[in-house]
């Protein structure tokens, strides 16, 4: 909860979210393994709670499109998946033990062939 205070976001279980007592929100992030193999066809939060306007990110990267970002994307949500934060985090790595910038393009093909997702 206090890593959303200096940006004004509020953060809940999933219970309580679950429970619909969200409130008004913008920013869906699943930070959990629910949806993750060997369970795909779980999610953390059911679809009658998103909407259009929503960005929706999912920190699970296998299976790369999650039931989650399925769903939202079928709502017209911006989606995020967990290859993306992978990739992110290998790039800041790379920079801060080699001081340069990796090129993106070959650290996220790295990652997708690692992964058998390419």
């Amino acid at each position: 909860k206090s890593m959303g205070k200096p940006c004004q976001c509020t953060a809940m279980s999933t219970a309580a979210f679950q429970a619909g007592d969200a409130g008004d929100f913008d920013v869906v992030m699943n930070s959990t393994s629910v949806g993750m193999h060997p369970n795909e066809g779980d999610t953390p939060v059911h679809s009658d709670l998103l909407r259009e306007s929503m960005v929706v990110f999912d920190a699970v990267y296998n299976p790369r499109e999650t039931r989650l970002l399925r769903e939202a994307k079928a709502k017209g949500c911006a989606v995020v998946d967990g290859v993306e934060m992978f990739v992110g985090q290998a790039l800041k790595q790379y920079e801060l033990w080699t001081g340069t910038k990796p090129p993106k393009t070959v650290m996220e093909d790295a990652v997708l062939r690692g992964m058998k997702l390419k």
